[in-house]
């Protein structure tokens, strides 16, 4: 497992306490990671992190006023949850997906069906002319 905590415009304190929260919830479930810190001067100020295994993720972004801890523990229970669950892909690269099922078939599962996806579904129904749909009892997506 690996990630990414960044900040820019920031003290890298900022990244590191993001980073070392992820690393205690993951450690916690039962999983070992590797999270890189960085920090770097850019046009706006914020600061993010991003968790991988395999072909799940997560990530979470931090806003004004939300302690860097709570950034790392979002990030870290979303994957926790994706790398629990049966399905084959998460959420964010299920809708990334879609234009590739709707141009050669075929299906996959995902933990959940995000807005994104919907969209890209809806986008690759209309411009590539596939029938695209959901079978809502097992979050299962084919293309005929």
């Amino acid at each position: 497992m690996q990630g990414i905590s960044h900040c820019s415009n920031l003290p890298l304190h900022v990244a590191q306490r993001q980073a070392d929260s992820a690393l205690e919830i993951l450690m916690q479930a039962g999983f070992e990671a590797e999270i890189g810190v960085e920090t770097l001067s850019a046009p706006s100020t914020g600061s993010g992190i991003s968790l991988w295994s395999g072909w799940k993720g997560a990530s979470a972004i931090g806003e004004r006023g939300l302690p860097a801890e709570k950034v790392g523990k979002r990030a870290a229970e979303e994957l926790v949850l994706e790398l629990s669950s049966s399905k084959a892909v998460d959420m964010h690269l299920a809708d990334q997906l879609i234009p590739y099922l709707a141009l050669a078939g075929g299906s996959y599962t995902t933990s959940r069906i995000s807005r994104h996806t919907m969209t890209n579904i809806w986008t690759a129904k209309h411009f590539l002319k596939r029938e695209i749909y959901i079978e809502r009892d097992t979050l299962n997506i084919e293309a005929d």
